[in-house]
């Protein structure tokens, strides 16, 4: 059963948060031994065997059919699938919701979900209070007592002239295989089986006892067609991942606390145990789950502890503060007072984290096109920063920064670490929070020098002091003086030091010295001269 209420919201917010990509960055490909998140999401609006009549004496309307269920199992299946990964997550609308599809989509989950994974179970349609059922009781009449009931597709009216068997149920008892079933025909008995057997039916000859056994054991007896509590616990005893969460939006939702709450389990249910889960017309959705995705979807507001994470308990308190600090009333033309209070179970030691968000940024003004950040081998350049990402909780994500980054002529910058102090370029990420690269920049010095074994030319940090110098002198005979220096230094003496604000360039200046060239010549002139006047002398007292 569900009403209908009023609601002060523009179904534009439903359209925008299915509109507006929730995750901007791929969901990583989990690694051996690495935590993953599993989802089965289920709605069902659509019942084939409620109807809907008109009593126009009373000018009443009833509506047998939920209007819109489908719409927040979308939503959340769309949200959970860009963040945990579309493999990750399984999506069961309406004829794909049998009671039999269900089990096999729950046993999905724990073929699938590991020990050290987070299995997810969402369920959208009809419930059913404890002692409203009004049809022939499951073989186990002690699992009826104190537990709730979820409508699967296949479900039936509590009371009805006439006894609906769906032909997935047929197929079954006729030795058909369960998960080759479907369900698009149904046949109608003038009246039930005496009592919850197939020989009722007469369907002994072809039902083996191996078989009957085997689906008593799984809750699915052809006589049930209601997801009990204890059926639903039996079924989620499959799963070995000891996080999990349960989200119920049926009414009477909080009647599955008891069997369901276990250590390890944070249970979301839409209303109490005796209460309505309530749809909204303006929302076109369910109230209760609008508002989980509407918590989802804003991260910000919904991470009461800021912690860069969305656990289960945070989403479920968004929900709850946004129904009215937990009550909605109905408008004055429902029949009496309609109030839904959201239940929350939670046996998980602190907080069970479903989401998280890293920010990524940089501190230094970089240039737009440069490439900064490789992010599980996607890059992203200095214009893509400040980047968000919205990943399950727990996963491992791989950053990459670059060491140097090229900003214009004569400047750099240069990895110096973390914010948190994380030294390398590389490194695994797996918590939510914002984390930026620092950089140093630096500036270089070229010095311009034919002469003189220049030193001094590289790259200094910004503020630094830098120290230039040459060899005075250079040569023997022609010598190369130091004459000063020019462009951002001035100065006569050959060691020098500047200041490095900024790129630096300098000249070593020299002149050529030609002075022992000439003494040499001279020299050399004398000392030929010399020889040719003693040797002219010699010649003329030997003659």
């Amino acid at each position: 059963m569900s009403k209908k209420i009023p609601f002060a919201v523009s179904v534009g917010t439903l359209l925008a948060i299915l509109c507006v990509p929730f995750c901007p960055c791929t969901s990583a490909v989990a690694r051996e031994g690495e935590s993953e998140s599993w989802a089965v999401i289920i709605g069902v609006s659509r019942y084939p065997s409620f109807v809907s009549f008109c009593d126009e004496g009373a000018n009443f309307v009833c509506h047998q059919q939920l209007e819109y269920p489908a719409n927040g199992p979308q939503a959340l299946a769309q949200q959970l699938g860009s963040t945990w990964g579309e493999d990750h997550v399984k999506l069961l609308l309406d004829s794909e919701a049998t009671k039999v599809d269900i089990y096999y989509a729950i046993k999905w989950l724990a073929d699938r979900a590991d020990s050290d994974d987070i299995a997810l179970l969402y369920f959208s349609g009809r419930g059913r209070e404890p002692d409203a059922i009004g049809q022939v009781p499951s073989r186990d009449y002690s699992q009826k007592a104190g537990s709730g009931y979820l409508c699967p597709f296949d479900s039936r009216p509590p009371a009805s002239e006439y006894y609906k068997i769906p032909a997935i149920s047929l197929a079954c008892w006729f030795g058909g295989s369960p998960s080759g079933c479907r369900h698009d025909r149904a046949c109608w008995f003038d009246s039930p089986p005496s009592r919850c057997d197939p020989g009722a039916s007469g369907l002994d000859d072809v039902v083996s006892q191996v078989d009957r056994a085997g689906w008593y054991d799984n809750g699915l007896s052809h006589c049930d067609y209601e997801i009990s509590a204890s059926d639903l616990a039996r079924w989620l005893g499959m799963v070995e991942a000891e996080r999990a969460v349960i989200i119920l939006d049926t009414c009477f939702a909080g009647s599955f606390n008891t069997e369901l709450s276990q250590d390890g389990r944070v249970i979301l249910m839409a209303c109490g145990p005796d209460e309505e889960a309530l749809q909204c017309p303006e929302l076109e959705d369910r109230v209760f789950t609008h508002h989980l995705v509407q918590g989802l979807s804003q991260f910000d507001a919904t991470d009461t502890n800021h912690d860069y994470e969305l656990s289960a308990e945070e989403i479920f308190g968004y929900a709850e503060a946004e129904i009215g600090n937990g009550s909605v009333t109905c408008n004055a033309a429902m029949s009496g007072e309609c109030k839904q209070h959201p239940v929350l179970s939670d046996c998980y030691s602190g907080e069970l984290g479903l989401l998280m968000k890293v920010v990524f940024d940089s501190g230094a003004h970089l240039p737009p096109e440069a490439t900064v950040l490789t992010l599980d081998g996607k890059p992203y350049l200095a214009a893509d920063l400040p980047a968000s990402c919205f990943w399950a909780a727990g996963s491992a994500h791989e950053f990459d920064v670059v060491s140097e980054v090229d900003t214009e002529n004569g400047t750099r910058l240069v990895f110096v670490s973390w914010d948190d102090g994380y030294e390398s370029v590389s490194r695994t990420i797996s918590r939510g929070g914002e984390y930026r690269v620092e950089y140093r920049t630096q500036y270089r010095l070229t010095i311009e020098s034919t002469y003189g074994d220049p030193k001094g030319e590289g790259w200094y940090d910004s503020g630094s002091t830098a120290t230039v110098s040459v060899t005075p002198s250079q040569g023997i005979v022609i010598r190369r003086v130091f004459a000063g220096w020019s462009g951002d230094l001035v100065g006569a003496q050959p060691a020098g030091r500047l200041t490095m604000d900024g790129p630096k360039a300098v000249t070593a200046n020299w002149h050529t010295d030609y002075l022992r060239l000439y003494i040499l010549a001279a020299a050399t002139l004398a000392l030929f001269g010399t020889t040719a006047a003693v040797y002219m002398l010699r010649r003329r007292k030997s003659s």
